[in-house]
């Protein structure tokens, strides 16, 4: 069983955005319903950041910075720098085919910072191999996994919120 399901959520937790996490991870939410829900989910880009990425694209590239970060930090002890987050975004671009400019994936990187700390509380975070085991094909995030999609729709949540 993945150690993330396992976890109770504790009373505190309703505070923390990593709450909306748990929710989405130990739902028996489908990929197909999560996929849809995802999909219909527009960011105004205009009032956020403008780019050519859309706004699942958007909440994907920030999921995938928050899970560079908590890698760095569990590999390391220490939270990646900002050339190498941004790196990490150029790197996910280059592998989804998508563009978007330094200053959006210098943004993002910002943001990926300030959101990454929230998920130690979860023990699977503070594991590097764990964690490996939530990529497919090289630096692809299994969206099939609960503990990805959770994390995914609190990045998208994150987003909807600025």
């Amino acid at each position: 069983m993945d150690t993330c399901l396992a976890l109770r959520v504790t009373s505190w937790a309703k505070n923390n955005p990593s709450y909306l996490f748990m929710q989405r991870a130990t739902s028996s939410q489908s990929f197909a319903d999560h996929a849809e829900f995802v999909t219909r989910f527009q960011l105004k880009s205009e009032a956020f950041m403008s780019s050519k990425l859309d706004g699942p694209e958007r909440a994907d590239l920030l999921c995938f910075l928050v899970m560079a970060h908590l890698i760095g930090h569990a590999t390391t002890g220490e939270w990646l720098r900002t050339d190498h987050s941004v790196e990490a975004a150029r790197m996910w671009a280059a592998s989804n085919s998508s563009e978007c400019d330094w200053l959006e994936r210098a943004k993002l990187a910002r943001i990926a910072a300030t959101i990454a700390p929230q998920f130690l509380v979860f023990p699977c975070f503070k594991d590097a191999k764990e964690m490996v085991k939530l990529f497919v094909d090289g630096w692809r995030l299994d969206y099939r996994s609960p503990t990805v999609r959770g994390m995914l729709d609190v990045c998208v949540e994150h987003l909807h919120q600025r």
